[in-house]
């Protein structure tokens, strides 16, 4: 089963827990678990958003290196390890921070193209908005902290980027923050140093 699936699989099950404990009268059990399921469905999403943006970076660069071992190597411990949380300024709403590693046409034709692409730029707020939220819950005492919105799976699954890997290159089959990776990766004028 695909992990996209395993989290549909994981939000009916608890959304069947709430409502057997709601059938049975145990409204303030119900009421617990919801606020703990709607803090374990954010951090199961950023979990998935991360790896799934290590990916597609860790691919790209093996991909632009010709799979050198040593730049790989060199990239997974000072690019991607205990460093990816450095990625996005989260409380900004933006992954304008990201965009700017890619060197300054890449960023502003980013900040272009997200202005133009309402999708894009909802994919966009949506995963800085979890990956903010993830940080909130984590650093500010997990069992205390409200959330405010309750746990929708559909905006999960319209920020989730769908990539795979294909002959070396990043395909992207949705528009997604991921999209912009991509188009950093896969560009041919790549020389361009901000």
């Amino acid at each position: 089963m695909s992990e996209l699936g395993l989290i549909e699989n994981y939000y009916a099950e608890q959304n069947s827990i709430i409502e057997l404990l709601y059938l049975h009268g145990e409204v303030s059990l119900a009421q617990t678990a919801q606020n703990l399921f709607a803090k374990s469905l954010l951090l199961i999403a950023a979990s998935h958003f991360e790896d799934q943006l290590k990916h597609v970076v860790t691919s790209g660069v093996a991909a632009r290196s010709g799979n050198d071992p040593y730049i790989n190597t060199f990239f997974k411990m000072r690019g991607i390890s205990y460093q990816d949380h450095a990625w996005f300024d989260w409380d900004k709403g933006n992954a304008n921070r990201f965009y700017s590693f890619f060197g300054k046409k890449f960023a502003e034709a980013m900040k272009s193209a997200i202005e133009a692409d309402g999708n894009l730029s909802e994919c966009v707020t949506s995963l800085v908005k979890i990956g903010d939220l993830r940080n909130q819950i984590v650093h500010n005492n997990i069992l205390v902290f409200k959330l405010d919105d309750k746990p929708d799976e559909r905006k999960y699954r319209r920020t989730s980027p769908l990539l795979h890997s294909r002959k070396g290159a990043i395909s992207i089959t949705r528009p997604s923050v991921c999209s912009a990776i991509s188009c950093a990766i896969e560009e041919k004028n790549d020389g361009e140093q901000s």
